[in-house]
C-alpha cells in the first residue's frame, strides 16, 4: 500500500460521520504483549481517519507521561484502579471498578465499544452498555484462552476448557461482532459456540506499523550490537517476543542445542523479557551461540530484527501474532508451525516457511535450515517476498477496515 493510496484513505474517510469509539482493554503499557501494541495501533490509525477514540483500562504502576511520550499515545487513556501481577508485569481492573465506572465516563457520548478481553472486564462492558443503550459492541478474539490452562493447572483441563467456551459464547452472544485476526482460527471459534452465532465472526488482521519498524534505523547500532553479541558473519536464527511459556521458547531452545550447540557459525538470539527468561538463562548459559539480550526498549525493536536472517518461533498459542508481522515488515522471512496465528500469514517458500508439527517436525526443520544457509538467492527473494506481504498490515489500512465495519453497525441499527 503506497502513501499516495494511505492519504487517499485518508481523505475519504474524513468525510464520513465521526463516531466516538471506547476501547475496553486489561492492560496498556508500558506491557508491551501483542495486544496492547493492535489497540495502540488502532487508536493511532482511527485518529488520523477523524474518528475520537479513547481507552479505558487498568491503571499499571509505571503508567505515566513519560511512557505516554515514548509510545506517542496522543488519544485519551482513561485508568482504572487496579490489581497488579508483579511477576507477570500483568493487571486488571480492581473488581470494585464496576460500581464506580460510570464517574470515569460521565457525559460521554459512545457509539463503538469494543471490548478487547473477556471475563471481568467483560462485566464493566455490560454496565457501559446500560449507561450507553444505543452503543454497538464489537468483541476481538485476541487470544487462544482456552491454551492458558497453564496458569491455572490445579484445575482439572477438561473444568477449565468447559467454563472457557461457556463464558465465551456468553461474550459473543452479547455483542454485535466478534472480529477474529485470524482466518483459521474462526473455525475453532465455530467448532466452540452456538451455530447461531456464526453469522457475528468477521476477519479482520491485527495491524503493524511498517513506518516505525523500518523508520530511523540506526546502522551504526545495528553494527554495534553484532559485535557485541558476536553475530558477525554468523547465521541468526531470531525469535522476538515474551519468555513466557506459552511461547515454547524451551522447545525451541532444546531443539537448537540438540541440532546447532557444535555450529559456530549458527546463532539462536532470544530477544524480549519475561518471568522464565532467568530460568532459560541459567539453563542454557554454557553454549556459546545461544544469546539472550533480556528486553530491549521498543524504539529499538526494528534494530533487532536487522540482526536476524531468520525469524523462528515454535508457538502454538498464536492468533495473530505481532512479531511475525513485525518481523515481516522489517524483511525477515518466518518459519513457524503449520498452526493458527501463522497459516494465513506465512506462505511457504514465499514469505517464509511453516513447518508441520508432528513427530518429525525436528528433521523438517533441521533440514529446512540448513538449506536457507546454503541458499543466497532464496533468502533473498524470501526477505524481498517479506516486505511485501507486510504491507497488507499497515496500521491504516487496516484502521479503515475497523471505520467500515463501524460505519456498517451503526447504519444498520
Amino acid at each position: 500500500m503506497s502513501i499516495l493510496d494511505l492519504k487517499n484513505n485518508e481523505n475519504k474517510n474524513k468525510n464520513e460521520k465521526c463516531f466516538n469509539v471506547a476501547f475496553l482493554s486489561n492492560v496498556f503499557f508500558p506491557v508491551t504483549n501483542g495486544v496492547v501494541h493492535s489497540l495502540h495501533l488502532l487508536a493511532k490509525g482511527l485518529k488520523r481517519l477523524n474518528t475520537d477514540t479513547f481507552l479505558i483500562t487498568s491503571k499499571h504502576p509505571n503508567f505515566n507521561e513519560q511512557v505516554i511520550r515514548k509510545y506517542h499515545v496522543d488519544y485519551e487513556v482513561i485508568s482504572l484502579p487496579s490489581i497488579y501481577f508483579k511477576k507477570i508485569d500483568y493487571c486488571i481492573p480492581n473488581p470494585l471498578s464496576i460500581f464506580f465506572i460510570d464517574k470515569f465516563i460521565s457525559n460521554r457520548k459512545i457509539d463503538i465499544l469494543q471490548l478487547n478481553h473477556p471475563f471481568f472486564i467483560y462485566n464493566i462492558s455490560k454496565k457501559i452498555k446500560k449507561m450507553n443503550k444505543n452503543l454497538r459492541k464489537v468483541f476481538v478474539f485476541h487470544t487462544q484462552y482456552d491454551v492458558y490452562h497453564n496458569y491455572v493447572n490445579f484445575i482439572p483441563y477438561e473444568i477449565y476448557n468447559k467454563f472457557i467456551w461457556s463464558h465465551l459464547n456468553e461474550v459473543i452472544s452479547s455483542v454485535d461482532v466478534v472480529v477474529v485476526p485470524s482466518k483459521s482460527m474462526i473455525s475453532k471459534i465455530k467448532d466452540n459456540i452456538t451455530n447461531k452465532y456464526y453469522q457475528k465472526l468477521i476477519y479482520i488482521s491485527n495491524p503493524v506499523d511498517i513506518d516505525f519498524i523500518n523508520s530511523n534505523i540506526d546502522f551504526n547500532k545495528v553494527n554495534y550490537l553484532k559485535e557485541y553479541y558476536k553475530l558477525k558473519d554468523k547465521f541468526v536464527l531470531g525469535f522476538v517476543g515474551r519468555i513466557e511459556k506459552e511461547k515454547n521458547i524451551e522447545t525451541l531452545l532444546e531443539f537448537f542445542v540438540k541440532n546447532f550447540k557444535d555450529y559456530n557459525n549458527i546463532v539462536l538470539l532470544i530477544v524480549g523479557g519475561g518471568s522464565i527468561l532467568k530460568f532459560l538463562k541459567s539453563k542454557y548459559s554454557n553454549f556459546e551461540n545461544v544469546v539472550f539480550t533480556g528486553k530491549v526498549p521498543h524504539e529499538e525493536v526494528g534494530i533487532y530484527y536487522k540482526l536476524m536472517d531468520i525469524f523462528i518461533s515454535l508457538s502454538l498459542t498464536e492468533v495473530k501474532p505481532l512479531a511475525y508481522i513485525e518481523a515481516l515488515a522489517s524483511g525477515i522471512p518466518v518459519i513457524a508451525f503449520k498452526t493458527i496465528g501463522a497459516d494465513d500469514l506465512v506462505i511457504s517458500g514465499y514469505n517464509g516457511f511453516l513447518v508441520e508439527y508432528s513427530q518429525n517436525y525436528q528433521r523438517e526443520l533441521l533440514k529446512l535450515i540448513l538449506s536457507l544457509i546454503n541458499n543466497n538467492e532464496l533468502l533473498s527473494d524470501l526477505r524481498k517476498n517479506a516486505l511485501n506481504s507486510a504491507k497488507e498490515y499497515h496500521y491504516l489500512k487496516i484502521s479503515e477496515k475497523y471505520l467500515d465495519l463501524y460505519n456498517e453497525l451503526i447504519k444498520n441499527y
